[in-house]
């Protein structure tokens, strides 16, 4: 039976059986996730806790590790459930061929439609009232069924055929192809060149939205600007191309090619919105040298030109330098610095920097809430550069914010097999109900170093370049190997550890990641020896040492480095017990679905749903590649799972403080693995079995010497006509996600409307206010609502004038930004109280306290973060509120600002 059952996996390993594969995975799928739900009615959890801190979780009792316990869970039962379900397909149709005397072939075939009545699990799921028995008897049933009166039909009826001539055929095995190397250099030269000159207008046309702006600054207006500079960039270069084609006796591809150098100067126009108004005149005239000198250069020396053709550079000039520019500017948007005070979580940057500013160190005299850089250095370097002022602060934090959807991009690169592809991601994750930080950013430069070094791997594997270097000793080997072979993953190490002391969370995320991947990626494949196995998780460890030196260093010498593990430690294990909030219930989504249908898809319960059921999806295909002993033969297959562990990584934040603002942590990846399955998709209706896989732009020849299309999606609908019926069944299955796509992301987050509103603003450039009057001190020139102005007025003028200088003060209402108005250190260093959770925490506030004796604390200021949560501030600092009440007492009300002195 062994033999037999090893003959049938073979079998439906070829890919004429990947349709029945898909078939029982789904019919499988359904019915785990069926299952899943029902059986989560017998899982009862009990809130426990151990660490004394007060939060909406304590005080709802709410057991919060329930949510990981699902999350966990499923991810780990559904896809083996799926794959329970392939084995016993191949099972019974091994143990029905055997029993039958029939075709194997014909029984796995037959077989996999009894399987579609599992899809009938899910009905009636959310009626609660009814039990796992009466929600699964039925598809079960139905399935016993129709296994049995399959071996009835086969056993009685269905004539015997002879199992030899359907299962062994040897001897008529189809053609191989030996590939033949050829480029299809000068075509793809042509659209890369074609694109950098589009991209070349386009800079020219946000260059003239922003220093010229039309008079009416409509969407229609901003296009037709658009649009005229790119056309008329396309006709001037194919003009001046056939002008040295007839002057030079140049060939017209070559000069076409050999000019397109000189428009990447013309990303320096996209300086001016950034820089603006300042060295506006300057980087225009650099921009002309560079575009004149160029031109010259290809004028007189051609042929020093043709080495940058070959390699590519106009390809990767479009890629990682004129389309990142074109994003930034357009995500950048007014760079307005205008809007009302958040005393909380610009307090979070402001407090720090007043320390800081009185020599500080972090972790040690500051805590730090999310990142290093993030919260303190990024703060301090805009005082640095623009000055102590708040205006400062947002300036810079503009400039970073559009890096994170540059790194989506970048990531999409790296992961698609196409740039448009890559391109789509940004427009769909720039929408409405969605936003990607710098803090994504950095962890998304991670991911895209470790798939970079998928991409680049040689022939030979995984483990590609990962060759002995002799005759040096093996200590030696191993490091010049690791330099020679793995510099991609140190680099990404050390991006590593940039992201830690940026984001900590984001770092974490990043190590564990890339860890958990290069270990896979390393021991779990075979024919590598133990020598190379653990290479490249060598090769990334080294690289988070080396990033992660410095700051050891440094925090080492100001005594500092234990705060900084503390510090680090709270940040991770305490901030669901203190953050945390209810996981939206997926019963009511299920009830909602039985009332509204469709409309029920385009809720906010759902967007919390959705990244867990492409998680599930991406995970149970990976496990079907692995079953198949092609997990690690693909490239592709690699880069969907580093996707899948960074996107399991990131929603732990999602899990922990469920709110629509974190929700984009578990959604980020979530856009990437649906991209990458649709992109695979489109390119799969043009796979024809024998000839073609994927895009490589190859030829092949067979044995009867004819050229035949390898690897080339895009081929003549002519050349398929044999193969119509399959491409039109692959488009049917293509098209029906696609379009369902296609309506999400239009109805939920409104891609194109965002687009033309931010081309719309674009336009709107010069007019916000620069030269603003300060109306607040250390404000800067910004425009702030008059009441808040006069409110804080009133509380810093109070503050200084019965202090001085050299006082410390007490915030107890985490409005952190009061520290630096008033220019007043703060008595602890946790300049936000919400962040001193627990009872050790409190009782180090009261020490400080008590030692600076501190003269003025400010208790309340009436607003939400007073009440975070709904949970007030001296039921989430007994001890902190207990010592208040003890030794101060209330000296004046400012509008409901409430000021405590020491008695």
């Amino acid at each position: 039976m062994k033999n037999q059952l090893r003959e049938t996996f073979k079998i439906v390993r070829k890919p004429e059986y990947r349709i029945y594969w898909a078939i029982v995975a789904i019919c499988g799928f359904v019915f785990a996730l069926g299952l899943s739900l029902a059986l989560r009615r017998y899982f009862h959890f009990e809130f426990h806790d151990r660490l004394g801190i007060v939060a909406w979780v304590s005080v709802n009792q709410y057991p919060k590790q329930q949510e990981m316990f699902y999350y966990v869970a499923a991810l780990v039962f559904m896809p083996i459930f799926t794959a329970f379900c392939w084995f016993i397909w191949i099972a019974y149709s091994t143990g029905t061929a055997v029993l039958t005397k029939k075709s194997v072939r014909r029984i796995l075939k037959q077989s996999v439609f009894g399987y579609i009545p599992l899809l009938l699990a899910l009905q009636d799921l959310f009626r609660p009232e009814l039990s796992v028995g009466q929600l699964l008897w039925i598809p079960i049933g139905l399935v016993v069924i129709a296994k049995v009166g399959l071996l009835c039909y086969n056993f009685f009826l269905s004539k015997p055929q002879n199992d030899e001539k359907q299962i062994s055929r040897k001897g008529k095995q189809k053609p191989k192809y030996a590939l033949e190397k050829s480029s299809n250099l000068p075509f793809r030269l042509f659209i890369d060149s074609a694109g950098t000159v589009s991209a070349a207008g386009l800079c020219i046309g946000f260059y003239m939205l922003i220093v010229h702006p039309p008079a009416s600054s409509t969407f229609w207006h901003s296009s037709k600007i658009l649009l005229i500079t790119t056309f008329s960039a396309l006709a001037f270069w194919c003009a001046y191309s056939l002008l040295i084609n007839r002057i030079r006796h140049r060939r017209f591809q070559d000069a076409l090619a050999d000019d397109v150098y000189a428009y990447v100067s013309t990303v320096l126009l996209l300086a001016t919105s950034v820089l603006y108004p300042s060295g506006q005149l300057t980087l225009f005239i650099l921009c002309a040298l560079g575009f004149i000198g160029v031109k010259v250069f290809a004028l007189f020396a051609p042929q020093k030109l043709d080495k940058l053709h070959s390699c590519q550079l106009a390809r990767r000039l479009l890629s990682y330098l004129m389309i990142p520019a074109l994003f930034y500017v357009l995500l950048y948007g007014k760079g307005n610095v205008h809007w009302g005070l958040d005393l909380f979580h610009e307090g979070e940057r402001l407090a720090p920097l007043n320390e800081l500013l009185r020599g500080g160190i972090p972790f040690r005299d500051i805590y730090i809430q999310h990142g290093l850089f993030l919260n303190a250095y990024r703060p301090l370097l805009a005082s640095k550069l623009f000055g102590e002022t708040l205006a400062s602060v947002r300036f810079l934090e503009g400039l970073f914010g559009p890096l994170g959807y540059v790194c989506v991009y970048l990531l999409g690169l790296q992961v698609f097999k196409s740039r448009f592809t890559a391109i789509l991601i940004v427009f769909i994750v720039s929408g409405e109900n969605f936003s990607v930080s710098d803090r994504h950013g950095i962890f998304l430069v991670n991911i895209a170093l470790v798939a970079n070094y998928i991409t680049t791997r040689h022939d030979r594997g995984l483990f590609a370049g990962w060759r002995p270097i002799s005759p040096l000793p093996l200590r030696r080997e191993i490091i010049a190997s690791c330099l020679a072979f793995g510099w991609k993953l140190i680099l990404a190490g050390i991006v590593t550890s940039l992201a830690f002391f940026y984001s900590t969370e984001m770092g974490v995320y990043a190590f564990v990641t890339c860890s958990a991947f290069l270990f896979l990626f390393g021991f779990t494949q075979k024919g590598v020896s133990g020598r190379k196995r653990p290479l490249p998780l060598f090769c990334y460890i080294a690289g988070v040492f080396l990033g992660a030196l410095p700051f050891v260093v440094y925090f080492g010498l100001y005594r500092a480095l234990d705060d900084l593990v503390r510090n680090s430690y709270i940040q991770l294990a305490y901030q669901i017990p203190i953050w945390g909030l209810q996981f939206p219930p997926l019963s009511s989504f299920l009830s909602q679905v039985n009332t509204e249908g469709l409309k029920s898809f385009q809720s906010e319960t759902f967007r919390w749903y959705l990244p867990v059921l492409l998680y599930l999806i991406a995970a149970t295909y990976l496990l079907h590649r692995a079953l198949q002993r092609s997990l690690w033969s693909s490239k592709s297959s690699a880069k969907l799972l580093l996707l899948l562990l960074a996107g399991i990584a990131l929603f732990r934040t999602a899990l922990g403080r469920s709110d629509s603002p974190h929700l984009v942590f578990g959604a980020t990846m979530m856009w990437f693995i649906w991209l990458f399955f649709l992109e695979r998709g489109i390119l799969w209706i043009w796979y024809r079995p024998g000839i073609a896989k994927w895009p490589n732009d190859k030829m092949a020849k067979g044995q009867d010497g004819k050229e035949a299309i390898l690897n080339c999606p895009l081929a003549p609908l002519p050349s398929c006509q044999r193969y119509l019926p399959q491409i039109i069944m692959k488009s049917i299955c293509v098209l029906i996600p696609a379009v369902i796509s296609l309506w999400y992301t239009s109805t939920v987050h409104h891609p194109v409307k965002v687009f033309k509103e931010r081309l719309i603003s674009l336009a709107q450039y010069r007019s916000i206010p620069r030269n603003v009057p300060e109306t607040l001190e250390r404000a800067g020139g910004i425009q702030i609502p008059e009441d808040q102005v006069s409110q804080v007025k009133q509380v810093v003028k109070y503050i200084q004038s019965n202090t001085s200088e050299d006082d410390v003060i007490f915030d107890f209402s985490s409005q952190g930004a009061y520290y630096f108005f008033a220019n007043r250190k703060s008595a602890t260093r946790y300049h936000q109280i919400a962040y001193a959770a627990t009872k050790s925490m409190q009782e180090e506030v009261i020490r400080d306290l008590e030692k600076s004796r501190t003269k003025l604390v400010i208790l309340r200021t009436g607003g939400w973060f007073d009440n975070i949560d709904g949970v007030p501030s001296a039921d989430r600092h007994p001890l902190i509120a207990k010592y208040l009440v003890e030794h101060y007492q209330e000296t004046v009300n400012i509008n409901g600002t409430i000021i405590l002195r020491r008695k």
